[in-house]
């Protein structure tokens, strides 16, 4: 009897030994399931910007350790440099999550890089097609969010910016001057296509005192150059006589966060065209 307990005894333990052994081989396999790198881009919102920052061409890197956790890498030209250690990897319905902390190092300015904490959570679908990453470092500027998304970066998202510059003006070929300081504010629609808008600008009789919101914008992407234009412009503006109806169009380019934008404009009653061309750029 005395060995027949022993031997049931014995087997319970190899059999708890091999589900323990089991466990750990689970875990360890879902860091190494999720490990890889993944290509995307980041939207990135803080307090000193009323356009969330798109960057596109963004990557991020996981590695598996042997306990079952992950180490996360992301490096960006624009965000710094962010190392997440012994992030914990869960498996449900289809869905990784990934959550931990770290350090991100990052230069605000011309000033000195400085070592900031920083947090993840994040989800991979288990077929890899679907994967999403939120970073949160609370100092600096505020506190950053930063959205990492796999995929390419829609077009709009990406030249959604505020562009200061300068424009000039001509009627019929004839040179009206030009003003300097003016913004066209770029904001990305949920249709795929962007709002332009081109601030006030001009005095006198060529003057408008309230901005030209144009929506419904198109967008492509070729080469690197992104191309805008709309025909048909139909926006409500105002000048020192009053509220006018302006109509027309607009064509332009933007690469390397450099604007150059034609808005060919008639202004109310206006027998002519005003065009403006607007050149300028994003820091």
């Amino acid at each position: 009897m005395k060995l027949k307990l022993s031997m049931i005894m014995m087997a319970v333990i190899l059999f708890m030994a091999a589900c323990s052994s089991d466990d750990d081989d689970l875990a360890t396999n879902i860091a190494q399931d999720v490990a890889g790198t993944y290509k995307g881009y980041t939207v990135a919102d803080f307090q000193y910007t009323s356009i969330p920052m798109t960057t596109p061409d963004q990557s991020i890197s996981i590695t598996a350790n042997e306990d079952g956790t992950s180490n996360i890498f992301y490096e960006s030209d624009t965000w710094g440099k962010f190392t997440i250690l012994n992030a914990t990897v869960s498996l449900k319905n289809n869905v990784y999550t990934i959550s931990g902390s770290g350090k991100t190092v990052m230069a605000m300015g011309s000033a000195d890089p400085k070592e900031y904490d920083c947090s993840i959570e994040g989800t991979i679908s288990k077929d890899k097609q679907t994967v999403s990453f939120f970073f949160d470092i609370p100092v600096p500027m505020g506190g950053i969010e930063i959205t990492f998304t796999q995929g390419d970066a829609p077009a709009n998202m990406v030249i959604a910016k505020v562009y200061t510059g300068s424009l000039n003006m001509t009627v019929m070929g004839s040179d009206q001057g030009t003003t300097d300081d003016v913004k066209v504010t770029i904001k990305a629609q949920d249709n795929g296509k962007s709002e332009v808008t081109l601030g006030k600008f001009g005095e006198g009789a060529m003057g408008f005192t309230e901005d030209i919101v144009i929506t419904d914008v198109e967008i492509s992407l070729e080469n690197g150059v992104y191309t805008i234009k709309k025909e048909g412009i139909s926006a409500p503006s105002s000048t020192a006589n009053g509220p006018i109806t302006v109509t027309g169009s607009m064509e332009g380019t933007i690469e390397d966060n450099n604007a150059n934008i034609v808005f060919t404009l008639r202004p109310g009653s206006m027998p002519m065209d005003l065009v403006c061309t607007f050149i300028g750029s994003s820091n």
